[in-house]
């Protein structure tokens, strides 16, 4: 039995506990579920639930295992409550009705959450000033960012669709490209390469290394492919629209001598129209330049938190930029111009595979 299998079985399990509570105090006081009933039900399901949080030991599970309580697990116990108005003897009373209504309409957002919003891909379109860029010019930049599928399909190759119809001048992918074991990226490893070969830009494709990828993965994708330029921990230039570009890719190890050693090399490149661009997975590397010392940092690893709250924006970021910046979009952080892409996929293995107010994209960043 999966993962995902298995953490459904405990929400209905702890559905099964909270319509119990329910079932006794009808039997045993007479009561027919009120707002309290439902209360005490959903507290219930709710102890049941923290047992299996307890049980499981990473953050994503934990995660899952609170989803599915609040999605699967109360809209379950919701529609107990008013699948028992059919018997007149164990009709709900006002509150308890509109208590079993408020439960069920939970599992909406969850089936919107779960099913609509991660494949609901967008465009997100910016623009930068960049005093190397010449009035009446304009440099456009495609970004893709995690991809992190575990099944390659239609989805998949829209987006790469997508970037492509976009015609940008060049395109920069952010890392984190098949999030799965090492037989099934073996057995997708043809298909994968066949979508990332599709991609190309006259001022050519480059990609970085993710957090669910290795240099020995990376070589696999792109070995052979003359469209795609994997950097490594170093620089490379290429023109475009008159203009020399160039670009500094590090891997997750941002932090390493290696990879400051290439962002210390991206910042002496310097010349009349020149422009400098670091390529990161993780938005934190931005940290390790100074303003000035690069045009524009292109970061992924956030996927915009997933789940974004009102008010709040993304609870979970998995990073030490703001919450501002971890949301997605062009922004800046100490005076250093950064896009983070909101992603294409999502985070596999034991999380929720759920996306809610952060919907997927590709993005075209024009330098003007």
């Amino acid at each position: 039995m999966s993962f995902t299998h298995l953490v459904l079985l405990g929400a209905l399990v702890s559905a099964g506990a909270g319509i119990a509570v329910l079932a006794i105090v009808r039997l045993v006081t007479g009561r027919r579920p009120g707002g309290f009933e439902v209360l005490a039900a959903v507290a219930a399901s709710g102890a049941v639930a923290l047992v299996q949080f307890l049980m499981v030991e990473d953050g994503f599970s934990k995660l899952h295992v609170a989803y599915l309580w609040l999605f699967v697990t109360l809209p379950v116990i919701g529609a107990g409550v008013l699948v028992a108005s059919v018997i007149a003897s164990w009709r709900p009373r006002r509150w308890g009705a509109v208590a079993g209504a408020a439960l069920v309409a939970l599992a909406a957002v969850g089936l919107y959450a779960s099913y609509i919003e991660p494949r609901w891909l967008r465009t997100e379109r910016v623009a930068l000033d960049v005093a190397a860029v010449a009035d009446g010019d304009e440099i456009r930049i495609g970004v893709l960012a995690d991809l992190q599928t575990n099944d390659i399909g239609r989805y998949e190759e829209a987006a790469i669709d997508r970037l492509v119809a976009e015609e940008p001048d060049l395109i920069l992918v952010a890392g984190d490209y098949f999030q799965s074991d090492g037989p099934d990226f073996e057995a997708a490893l043809p298909e994968l390469r066949a979508l990332l070969g599709r991609l190309e830009a006259p001022g050519g494709v480059f990609l970085t290394e993710g957090d669910v990828d290795s240099p020995e993965r990376m070589a696999f994708m792109t070995d052979g492919l003359d469209n795609l330029r994997w950097l490594d921990e170093e620089v490379v230039s290429t023109e475009v629209r008159d203009h020399t570009v160039h670009i500094g890719g590090v891997s997750v190890r941002y932090r390493s001598a290696e990879a400051q050693a290439t962002m210390d090399e991206l910042a002496r490149r310097s010349g009349r129209g020149d422009l400098r661009i670091l390529l990161s997975h993780r938005p934190d590397a931005a940290f390790h330049v100074e303003a000035g010392d690069v045009d524009l940092v292109v970061a992924g690893h956030t996927h915009g938190g997933q789940v974004q709250l009102p008010f709040l924006g993304p609870p979970i970021k998995l990073s030490n930029v703001s919450r501002t910046v971890a949301a997605g979009g062009l922004h800046e952080i100490d005076g250093v111009p950064i896009y983070l892409s909101t992603g294409v996929g999502l985070e596999r293995a034991t999380a929720p595979q759920v996306r809610f107010l952060t919907r997927p994209s590709i993005g075209i960043v024009t330098l003007t």
